[in-house]
């Protein structure tokens, strides 16, 4: 960022707190500053109508009107200083400037773009119809679904082999308009009412083409996040509100929740055309849906970085047995040996494998981008170089691929991958290059066989026509565009706070249900959601309460978390989960006698025997002195879990509090020769300085202070313990002086 674009932009922020007088002045010192601001003539006009307020005041009329018409001046100043931002973001970002130069080869007014927007369509279909208006089951009949220009059928591109044939030329005719009017519209200057009036009813018409009316709508969007701007916000609500076609819906209502965010800066205006929307309970569950579907992005590169490193090794690993399976491949000899002398090796690494591959479909189905971290470092060919064609929904008649098409031999294969799994219309535009480069260099009978048995080995996805899958294949498209477009400094990427905008302005404090529910997801995936539930948490409601308590617990805060599930479970003693919240809390701040009093309620309440509050249990009544009970209970647990370390070191610990050091001391060996920590070292050292084996006793100290994250200072600070155990203080301070040596 420049230093004038953050100067206007830290002023469009300030204008809230200036009165109009000031705000007209420091916008004119702002132009002086850069004089290659277009905004001067509209500021000039500002300055007379305010000049004539003044002297109406002055002149002691009264006017009922003037509170409005200062709020009106107030909204003009702001809209000049968001141009003014456009100018400089036009003027000194790369990105911007390219598309302002694109732009502005070719006149854009209403009609025209009407004209051209809806003739499009028209010649589409007046050329289908001409090719054989009387074959509905020709393939040029656009009724049919195996038309070319459908997209339900996407195999089978128009004559892609021929840029010169009529409709190759018509679809490039039509893209590189496209192209050039996203540019406008992204570069384009505040809109009038009138201006978003005429777009909003344009894009939400059935009579221009879909993809080119989703196009669009992301033109608006990133505009709108790049420069506020709240005509375009209203544009997004209004095509969102007005539009039947599902796909140009979803974009708008990713569109209007993203720049809501980046446009509080216009305060009322804002809420005035957001809160209608959200007294929908449609909307708020759609909200509620989109914020999970932005974490989920939010952590993509996290999720795909596990992907990378764990389960692409796994079915690599194996991947010569998937080979096979498709009748591709050959063993090597360490391979044929190893199935001679175990004759289901090879099952198993197909087993494997298949595990592998079916951990990767279940994170799929669960909402996670498994594909980014593959396709990311697919968008580095030409068909990237163009900014608008990070947005195009996917379609084979692009003039950018129609070749590439064309090339590709064996299209069922084509057409299986292109429909396998949740690929967003980015990374299909990638497989294209991709398949059109290494099919060309495979061998024929190798493609042929990959196409005779690929259908049954690529996965598909389920339900495709949800406004859910909807958002997220365009949220996918979105990811990458922000995260790999080669340009990507010029635009402030809006995954990185996005996923909390219910926390955000305008939707702060506004959808009190869904926050709830949507911090009890965030806690479930271990995430911090306090600031998040902090916007609308109601200590007199109990679960409010309980979910504050629950992230209390998670965060740390074990004193408020015991404040709360112990109010609860005073106030409802049967509520086994508070009661067992006020253990966990107590026993954390290591409050042992009040956690030995909540895990015996707990305990009794629990129909099937909890390992980890028996065990917190026994810990308690250890530290409150209560042996005799606590090994008691946990002679038990060892019976009934042999293997479990943990058991068998809280026994060991009650047994040389007990003073059974020979008990203890046969627990300990048994853990160091298998699951020692440095408590077990430490611990084993004092059971044989109280039997006087100090030699023991010094190497165990030796092998206590070698381990990271211990020093002096956590033996001298057991006195009480060491009181307990009858050691003196002379005792250890010479036990430490050998442990030195």
């Amino acid at each position: 960022m420049t230093e004038d674009i953050r100067n206007i932009r830290k002023f469009i922020n300030e204008i809230p707190d200036l009165s109009l007088g000031q705000g007209i002045a420091r916008m004119r010192e702002l132009i002086l500053m850069m004089p290659w601001l277009t905004v001067s003539e509209q500021l000039s006009m500002l300055e007379r109508d305010y000049a004539l307020m003044l002297d109406v005041l002055l002149k002691g009329y009264k006017d009922e009107s003037r509170p409005q018409m200062y709020s009106q001046m107030l909204s003009r100043l702001r809209v000049i200083a968001c141009n003014a931002l456009s100018d400089a973001v036009t003027r000194q970002v790369p990105t911007f400037t390219a598309a302002k130069t694109k732009a502005n080869t070719i006149s854009f007014d209403k009609d025209s773009i009407m004209d051209t927007l809806q003739g499009f369509v028209q010649d589409l279909a007046i050329f289908l119809l001409s090719s054989n208006p009387s074959n509905p089951s020709n393939p040029s009949n656009p009724s049919n679904p195996s038309n070319p220009s459908n997209p339900s059928n996407p195999s089978n591109p128009s004559n892609p082999s021929n840029p010169s044939d009529p409709l190759s030329s018509l679809h490039k005719r039509h893209q590189d308009y496209l192209d050039k009017l996203f540019s406008y519209i992204l570069t384009s200057h505040n809109w009038t009412a009138d201006e978003a009036g005429f777009m909003s009813e344009l894009l939400a018409s059935p009579t221009i083409d879909s993809m080119d009316a989703q196009l669009l709508v992301s033109a608006v969007t990133l505009s709108a996040l790049t420069v506020p701007d709240i005509s375009k916000v209203k544009c997004l609500t209004d095509i969102y509100t007005a539009t039947s076609d599902g796909n140009v819906r979803q974009r708008a209502f990713v569109g209007w929740v993203l720049t809501s965010c980046a446009n509080t800066c216009f305060g009322s205006q804002l809420t005035d055309i957001i809160n209608p929307l959200l007294r929908d309970a449609e909307v708020r569950n759609d909200l509620l849906e989109l914020s999970m579907q932005l974490f989920y992005s939010s952590q993509t590169e996290e999720y795909n970085s596990y992907i990378t490193n764990t389960i692409v090794p796994d079915i690599m690993k194996h991947s010569d047995a998937g080979m096979r399976h498709l009748g591709l491949g050959e063993k090597d000899d360490d391979t044929s040996i190893e199935d001679i002398l175990d004759a289901g090796a090879e099952e198993r690494r197909m087993e494997e494998m298949e595990q592998s591959v079916r951990k990767m479909m279940d994170m799929e189905k669960s909402g996670i981008d498994i594909y980014f971290g593959g396709f990311k470092q697919m968008k580095r060919y030409p068909f990237f170089y163009t900014l608008s064609n990070w947005f195009m929904p996917f379609y084979l008649d692009h003039p950018a691929i129609a070749r590439l098409v064309g090339s590709i031999r064996h299209k069922q294969l084509m057409s299986l991958m292109l429909d396998a799994g949740s690929m967003c219309n980015s990374d299909k535009y990638s497989l294209i290059h991709a398949m059109s480069s290494v099919f060309a260099r495979m061998p024929e009978n190798v493609v042929e066989q990959m196409n005779e048995t690929a259908g049954g080995a690529i996965p598909r996805f389920g339900q495709r026509n949800t406004p859910a899958y909807i958002r997220r294949i365009y949220l996918q498209d979105l990811l990458r565009f922000f995260k790999v477009f080669p340009q990507k400094q010029d635009f402030t990427d809006v995954f990185t706070t996005a996923h909390n905008f219910l926390a955000l302005p305008p939707f702060e404090g506004m959808l009190h249900d869904e926050v709830r529910k949507y911090a009890n997801f965030l806690l479930k995936r271990k995430k911090n959601p306090t600031a998040l539930f902090s916007t609308v948490y109601d200590n007199s409601n109990p679960e409010d309460n309980r979910l504050m308590a629950l992230i209390s617990i998670r965060n740390g805060n074990y004193t408020l978390a015991y404040e709360l599930f112990s109010a609860i479970a005073d106030s409802c003693p049967d509520d086994y989960n508070a009661v067992r919240g006020a253990a966990q809390a107590s026993f954390r701040l290591g409050d042992y006698a009040m956690a030995e009093k909540w895990y015996a309620r707990t305990v009794a309440m629990e129909q099937t025997e909890n390992l980890r509050s028996q065990l917190n249990y026994s810990v308690s009544m250890i530290h409150n002195h209560h042996l005799d009970n606590a090994a008691n209970n946990l002679y038990r647990l060892s019976f009934d879990y042999p293997d479990n370390a943990d058991v068998q070191r809280a026994l060991a610990y009650a047994q040389m509090l007990s003073g059974k050091t020979t008990q203890a001391l046969k627990l300990y060996s048994q853990l160091l020769a298998t699951d020692s920590n440095s408590c077990d070292k430490l611990n084993a050292a004092y059971c044989h300085m109280r039997q006087g084996q100090w030699q023991e006793a010094v190497s165990l100290l030796k092998a206590f202070l070698a381990m990271e994250g211990t020093s002096e200072d956590d033996i001298l600070g057991d006195d009480a313990l060491h009181k307990d155990m009858g050691i003196c203080k002379r005792d250890i301070m010479m036990a430490l002086d050998l442990a030195r040596q």
